[in-house]
């Protein structure tokens, strides 16, 4: 698996969106993808918290074009909290994202 560090280059507020990017921005972005996640747990520390996590996956082509590579929704039975369907969100979307590569 390969890891990959982010460092903030600036104190990050509660709530703000984070992207990333080359350090660089004069770089062209043609084939990076933009990969968004969520998991999320409406009923927690319930016999049934119905769990579940969701992925979107875009390729980011030439002249800043995006298209759609994947959309998965996931149900995760096993899962009894937010927190939890959130990291099984971010481990699905990494392994999305390497199958792609």
């Amino acid at each position: 698996m390969k890891c990959r560090i982010l460092t903030a280059k600036r104190d990050i507020v509660a709530g703000e969106l984070i992207t990333v990017g080359p350090e660089d921005s004069s770089l062209p972005f043609a084939n990076e993808f933009l990969v968004r996640f969520d998991g999320s747990c409406k009923h927690p520390s319930s016999p049934s918290p119905l769990c579940g996590a969701g992925i979107a996956m875009f390729r980011i082509k030439q002249n800043m074009i995006c298209e759609e590579v994947c959309r998965r929704a996931i149900p995760l039975p096993w899962a009894t909290s937010a927190a939890l369907a959130e990291a099984y969100a971010s481990i699905f979307a990494y392994i999305e994202l390497d199958a792609q590569r």
